[in-house]
């Protein structure tokens, strides 16, 4: 007979707990603006306190978190993570898709609108030319480069610093061709030194770290969102980004279509939607303080909804 005193006694105690909900309700937004350092991760619960520490009052990155704030109720911070990989300048590429005679063209960069009268004979030729021209005449901080093809490139002249784009709908297109610059490297980094949020936003547009950053967000099981002003995604052309997303079948990923891209809707909507308790609201339906309601055709948010796009309409 084995000896009692040989039974190894264990005593459990069941006590009441708090399923830990840590950083459900704070959103990450990344930047290669840098004005701190050497911590990779600054919290912040105004966009004052952000232009004290260096962040430029227009830039992309006091945009995406003004954003985030203007909703009603609003996350208590957000934090702001510091990219370290080289930036890779915006690059945007405006096409001419239809041509008139007499008739107004317009880009509009930074809030500052670029517009010129296509005149008599015009073709895309002639009309992607005098965009160029008017464009490079200006003071904004991109160079346009005119490709002799009805297409004209916009780049960024300062690499990391995003420019705000929009253009003639119906007359015009644009769409980004901004290089990855290792957006999953600089997430990896971030996150190694504070993990403790929930949702993903980046101030860069670009569509190739769109795909690189869901990959690896959907990985961490936390939520990324993202918005696009890419035509190519309203005209349903393969192999935009809305059907790589929706091909990947991401499940806590979100794309927004806006046709005003420094307005930064996918944040306002993470902004809006964060401060509730996770699961006790649909995210749909939702009015976004400061962003503005983009007007679609029919085909165009059929196109959107068939690749699980999102788009903000009246």
């Amino acid at each position: 007979m084995a000896n009692p005193d040989n039974i190894v006694q264990v005593n459990i105690t069941v006590q009441d707990a708090a399923v830990s909900q840590a950083g459900f309700g704070t959103p990450l937004v990344m930047t290669h603006e840098s004005p701190f350092g050497p911590e990779l991760v600054r919290s912040y619960s105004s966009t004052a306190a952000m232009v004290s520490d260096g962040f430029a009052a227009s830039g992309a990155t006091v945009a995406a978190v003004t954003a985030i704030l203007a909703q009603n109720p609003k996350v208590p911070t957000v934090k702001v993570g510091r990219r370290t990989s080289t930036p890779t300048a915006q690059t945007r590429v405006i096409t001419v898709a239809d041509v008139y005679d007499d008739t107004d063209y317009t880009v509009t960069i930074n809030g500052t609108p670029f517009t010129i009268d296509s005149g008599s004979s015009a073709t895309n030729l002639t009309i992607a030319a005098a965009l160029e021209t008017a464009i490079n005449a200006g003071t904004e901080p991109v160079t346009a480069t005119d490709n002799l093809d009805g297409t004209v490139d916009l780049v960024a002249d300062t690499a990391g610093v995003e420019f705000g784009l929009t253009h003639s709908v119906g007359l015009l297109t644009q769409d980004d061709q901004t290089t990855d610059a290792g957006v999953a490297a600089d997430y990896a980094a971030i996150k190694a030194e504070d993990n403790d949020f929930y949702g993903v936003l980046m101030t860069s547009g670009s569509t190739l770290e769109a795909i690189a950053l869901a990959a690896a967000v959907e990985a961490d099981r936390k939520i990324f969102g993202f918005s696009s002003a890419d035509s190519d995604i309203l005209a349903g052309t393969g192999g935009n980004l809305a059907e790589t997303l929706a091909t990947a079948g991401y499940n806590r990923t979100y794309l927004l279509w806006s046709q005003d891209f420094f307005g930064y809707a996918a944040a306002a909507w993470m902004g809006k939607q964060f401060p509730k308790n996770p699961g006790s609201s649909t995210w749909a339906f939702k009015s976004l303080a400061g962003v503005s309601v983009d007007t679609l055709s029919d085909t165009q948010v059929s196109n959107l909804e068939a690749n699980d796009a999102n788009h903000y309409t009246d």
